[in-house]
């Protein structure tokens, strides 16, 4: 998850470049696009618009294969799931005692597959070539309220903390020879309980640090014209990308 939250260094690529907020504009246009076009050739040409701005933004092979690692459970599990569904259509491919599998139900699933993948891919693009503040900052200026944003850029911030975390009193534990690896279900689920104790107190810590330290450059007074260490300005280049983004939209 870290690694899917860390953008890349700002300035390796045309994406990384471009302005957060019409990466937005291409997010909302496109997810709106898998809502009300739900056919397989619009989900399959996302996806491969995806990958091609992958592929311009330089992001790593590996990094690409490994987010396809996390999609491939899921891009299995939606088809073979959708196939006893729909067991009228023709023509049929499997018929086994009450199970029915027929080609219009295997490609509804395929398709629900790949519009998953590719509204997956769609926010990975987005992750992946966007700096944290820049994205929060984007949207505190086309209009999200600037709490909402600090306490999405607090979450987005502290995530891969809190899994860092937890992997330190996971290793600490089993330095003392606690084993994670055997027993039964139940056993493991309740030996992991103190470590969620422990991840919720160093979690409760952290939080009063961050609201003394919020509370210490006056956050929430009042009167007060809230300022950016830097401005987010709209180039000709942005502003022809989201002509560009509308216009395909």
């Amino acid at each position: 998850m870290e690694d899917f939250l860390t953008a890349l260094p700002r300035g390796q690529s045309w994406l990384h470049r471009l302005d957060p907020r019409v990466k937005v504009v291409f997010v909302a246009e496109t997810v709106l696009l898998l809502i009300l076009a739900p056919g397989w050739p619009v989900a399959l040409g996302l996806l491969a618009a995806c990958h091609v701005l992958i592929v311009s933004a330089r992001i790593p092979g590996m990094r690409l294969a490994s987010f396809w690692r996390l999609m491939l459970p899921l891009t299995v599990l939606v088809p073979l799931l959708w196939l006893p569904m729909i067991p009228e259509g023709e023509p049929v491919l499997v018929e086994a005692w009450r199970i029915k599998i027929t080609m219009p139900a295997l490609v509804k699933g395929l398709t629900m597959a790949c519009r998953l993948d590719a509204l997956a891919f769609v926010f990975f693009v987005w992750l992946i070539t966007t700096d944290q503040r820049d994205m929060v900052q984007g949207m505190v200026q086309m209009g999200l309220p600037y709490k909402w944003g600090l306490t999405l850029s607090l979450s987005l911030r502290f995530l891969p903390t809190l899994r860092s975390t937890y992997g330190q009193i996971v290793d600490a534990q089993r330095s003392r020879g606690l084993d994670f690896s055997s027993g039964t279900l139940l056993q493991r689920a309740r030996d992991r309980l103190p470590l969620l104790v422990t991840l919720l107190v160093s979690a409760l810590r952290a939080s009063e640090s961050v609201g003394r330290a919020l509370e210490a450059r006056a956050l929430g007074a009042s009167g007060l014209k809230r300022s950016s260490l830097r401005d987010l300005r709209l180039t000709r280049t942005d502003a022809a990308y989201l002509v560009t983004v509308t216009a395909i939209g």
